[in-house]
């Protein structure tokens, strides 16, 4: 699945288009330590939590270990 993030408030808005899961977390966190409001959508258009998007990204390298 890919991601996307959205910056700003209309008008003025910065979207950063088709991230991977690892590189939606990396720029999220990047974001987070700026002190940047963003929100991050699925591909499908569905509004993902920071806490979920970590999560996801844990249970792959998990999977990908075994």
């Amino acid at each position: 699945m890919n991601y996307s993030i959205k910056l700003g408030k209309e008008p003025n808005v910065l979207m950063i288009d088709d991230l991977s899961s690892r590189q939606a977390l990396n720029q999220a966190r990047e974001l987070l330590a700026g002190n940047i409001k963003f929100d991050i959508y699925a591909s499908d258009g569905t509004l993902i939590v920071l806490d979920d998007l970590e999560r996801s990204v844990e249970c792959d390298d998990d999977a990908n270990r075994t």
